[in-house]
C-alpha cells in the first residue's frame, strides 16, 4: 500500500520540486529500507522513478508545445536549465532544442531510451 503511494506521490508531484527524502517520508521507516523496499516493488531506485516522470512530462512539452526551453526546467521539476539539459541528452542522446526541431519538422529521429538505475 505504501509503494502505491509513494507511486502516486512521484506521479502528482515529481515536476513540482518533489525530492527523494520526500518519498521515502511518504513510505516511512529508514532511508535505506525505503529504498529497498520501492526497488524491489518497482525495479528502480527512487529517484530513476522522479527523474522518468519529470523526463516524460518534459518530451511531452517539447513534442507538443512551443514553450522555451529555457521556460521547461520549472514546468518538469528541475532547479536548473543545466540539469534538465543534462539529463534530457543523456537519455536522449542530443540536446532538447535538436529533438523538438526533428520532432517538429516530421522528420523524427528514433531514440532509445537508456535505461534508468
Amino acid at each position: 500500500k505504501r509503494i502505491v503511494q509513494a507511486m502516486e506521490c512521484i506521479r502528482s508531484q515529481a515536476c513540482s520540486g518533489l525530492d527523494v527524502s520526500d518519498v521515502q517520508r511518504v513510505l516511512g521507516g529508514a532511508r535505506r529500507t525505503a529504498e529497498l523496499a520501492f526497488r524491489r516493488a518497482t525495479g528502480r531506485s527512487i529517484l530513476a522513478e522522479i527523474q522518468s516522470v519529470r523526463l516524460e512530462q518534459l518530451v511531452h512539452y517539447l513534442a507538443r508545445t512551443t514553450i522555451a526551453i529555457d521556460d521547461l526546467p520549472a514546468l518538469c521539476g528541475y532547479r536548473t536549465s543545466w540539469a534538465m539539459r543534462k539529463a534530457f541528452r543523456k537519455w536522449a542522446g542530443v540536446a532538447p532544442q535538436v529533438w523538438r526541431r526533428k520532432m517538429q519538422s516530421g522528420n523524427p529521429l528514433t531514440f532509445m531510451r537508456k535505461s534508468a538505475t
